[in-house]
Parts: structure tokens; C-alpha cells; sequence
């Protein structure tokens, strides 16, 4: 080939190339624009999310983000924690008792159940698992064998057995087990502005062990999908709730939101600024795979 011709040749090559490399850097550039105006504009109506750098957050999807908005107007409620595993780490209250805000935080674990002890001297932190009846209950723990953090813990043995798997320690024990509604004739709570509940395939009993006529919490906060799956739930217990005047509000793809019907005045509100600053929290900073799935009723 021709010298000149080769050099030419040579010299087009890396025009194209550097034009590529502008045209990647440009669209880099764009995106990255848009995105800051995008949390500009995001940042002027809703709440930033721990993901986004709020350290006064602390839950593992957006359960306390979207509950710091419905209750944004209450100054100082209470709640209940069921399976409360950390007072800390992924905690749907934490936020809550820095507020002010005082509790009951339900906990069979004793490891756990002594870091409630320590670190929220406030609230009531209780050693026991939540059921529809006053007994002993076998409780089986999944833990990681290098740091023994729990990977699951369940009263539910079909769940235990279907989780277990090489790599992790096993250990059951006997856990004294009571009804929520024996917990509130014990410790009474004057209002409970919401109820959480992770019990890994025992949601059922815990709401067969509560009377909801007596007692009217205004929101649930209920894991909904099969432990490590993001199979629902949902149909084991859901009517238990919708039977007693509670609708169904959102699902953050891992729990699932109800309202109390004589609350829904007060909060629907809330709830639809919480779904749609979530929605958007999602878009910007990519917390969960899916879209929220709201009711039709916040629309």
C-alpha cells in the first residue's frame, strides 16, 4: 500500500476513534446532568432516602422512608416491632425512636434481644416470640458460620428445612411464645400509630393473636414475600386484615402496606406522597428491581 495512502488511512481511523470517545464522554456528561437535575428537583419535595445519603434512616428497602412520610405530622407515637432482629441494622424503627417516638420490640433471639436492651433503654424490648396462643414454640436459626449473623429465623419448620444449605450452622431452641393481645393487656399502648411485622412464614399466627376490633394500630407493615424469593406471600394472611377494615395501600417489593379504614382520612394523603416520593427514590437511586405497586386508590 501506498505510504500516503497508509498515514491517511491511519489518520481516519483515529479521528473516528477520538469522535467515538467524545460522543461516549458527551452522553456521560448528559446523563450524569440530567441525573444531578433530576435530585435537584427530587430534593426541593421529598425526603432523600438512606441510599441517597440520610443517615437518619436505617431500613432495609424503603419501610421507614415511606413511614417518615405518612407519619411526618405526628410528633410522637408508637409502634410495634415483631421480629425486631436489630436495633440498629435494617431497623424499620430506629428512625422513629430518635424521634422520640417509644415502642414495643418483640425479639426471641436473647443475643438480640440484649442489644435492644442496651441500646433502646426507652422502649419495652421484650424475649419472646409473637403466635395466636400462650405455649413453647421450637424456633430454628440460620446463621452464617464465620460472623454467626442470622440469615433466618423461624418458627415455620417447613421454611427452615426448605432454606437450609451447605456453609451454615443450624441451632433450634424453645422460645416462650404469647399473643400480641397479651403484650398490650401487659403493656398498654394508648394509640399505636403502626405495627411491623418479619416473622419469616408465621405472619398468620401473629394476627390471629391480636384482636382488631380492641385494638386498631392505623398502619401494618408486613413482609409479604417467601424468605430469599420475591414469591408473595400475602394470601395466607391478607384477609385477616381486609376482614377487619384495613385496605391493602402499597407493596415496596418486599412488604406490603395496610391502612386502617378509621385512619384513612388522616393518612391517605401521606401514603400518596410516600408512594410517589419512593417511586422516584427508585428511579434516581435504584433501591429495588421493580416499581412500587400501589392501589388504585392513591391514583
Amino acid at each position: 500500500m501506498n505510504p500516503k495512502v497508509q498515514t491517511e488511512k491511519y489518520k481516519s481511523i483515529k479521528l473516528i476513534t477520538l469522535a467515538v470517545l467524545l460522543g461516549i464522554i458527551y452522553v456521560y456528561s448528559y446523563n450524569n446532568i440530567i441525573n444531578q437535575v433530576n435530585i435537584h428537583q427530587f430534593n426541593k419535595v421529598c425526603p432523600v432516602p438512606r441510599q441517597g445519603g440520610n443517615s437518619d434512616l436505617y431500613s432495609q428497602y424503603f419501610e421507614d422512608y415511606i413511614l417518615s412520610i405518612v407519619f411526618k405530622d405526628v410528633q410522637k407515637g408508637s409502634y410495634i416491632d415483631v421480629g425486631a432482629n436489630h436495633p440498629d441494622y435494617s431497623s424499620v424503627t430506629k428512625y422513629f425512636y430518635k424521634k422520640g417516638w417509644r415502642g414495643i420490640n418483640i425479639e426471641p433471639i436473647p443475643q438480640a434481644h440484649q442489644m435492644f436492651l442496651n441500646e433502646r433503654p426507652g422502649d419495652i424490648n421484650l424475649n419472646i416470640g409473637a403466635s395466636n396462643r400462650q405455649n413453647e414454640m421450637q424456633f430454628y436459626r440460620i446463621f452464617r458460620k464465620d460472623s454467626k449473623r442470622d440469615v433466618l429465623s423461624t418458627f415455620n419448620k417447613e421454611i427452615f428445612l426448605k432454606t437450609r444449605k451447605d456453609g451454615y450452622n443450624y441451632e433450634s431452641i424453645k422460645i416462650p411464645v404469647t399473643t400480641l393481645n397479651q403484650v398490650l393487656n401487659m403493656h398498654p399502648l394508648k394509640e399505636i400509630s403502626f405495627i411491623n411485622i418479619d416473622v419469616e412464614g408465621h405472619e398468620k399466627q401473629v394476627l390471629e393473636g391480636l384482636d382488631l376490633k380492641k385494638h386498631r394500630p392505623a398502619v401494618f407493615i408486613i413482609e409479604a414475600t417467601e424468605p430469599g424469593t420475591s414469591i408473595p406471600s400475602h394470601e395466607t394472611w391478607e384477609l385477616i386484615l381486609l376482614n377487619n377494615n384495613y385496605e391493602f395501600i402499597l407493596f415496596d417489593g418486599l412488604n406490603r402496606y395496610y391502612l386502617a379504614n378509621d385512619h384513612r382520612g388522616k393518612f391517605i394523603n401521606n401514603f400518596k406522597k410516600a408512594y410517589t416520593c419512593a417511586q422516584k427514590a427508585n428511579e434516581i437511586y435504584g433501591i429495588i428491581n421493580n416499581p412500587l405497586i400501589a392501589n388504585d386508590s392513591l391514583f
